[in-house]
């Protein structure tokens, strides 16, 4: 038996900016992030895992990164940092 449907939309390249139009790129392939990128730079992928509709990965030294899925062409995206730092975004599928 494979994946949830809506984890399997999640597989793919998503793209998106932050309130500040700072851009966010990210790809996910088996449910798991494979890479992300924050202002055009990798940033160091950590800890990615899922459960239901939510993909959660670790974002360099400080970041957590929540994705959650929805109609399969986007994510919502919400970073939160130890120092305080936070981001919201939709991503789409590119």
């Amino acid at each position: 038996m494979g994946a949830p449907a809506s984890a399997q939309t999640a597989d793919g390249k998503w793209a998106g900016k932050i309130e500040n139009g700072a851009s966010v790129e990210i790809e996910i392939a088996s449910n798991t992030v494979q890479s992300y990128a924050f202002r055009g730079k990798p940033v160091k992928v950590w800890n990615s895992r899922s459960s239901g509709n939510e993909i959660t990965f670790t974002a360099g030294n400080a970041g957590t990164v929540i994705l959650k899925t929805g109609n399969g062409k986007t994510l919502n995206y919400a970073y939160s940092d130890t120092y305080g730092g936070a981001a919201r975004a939709i991503l789409t599928k590119r």
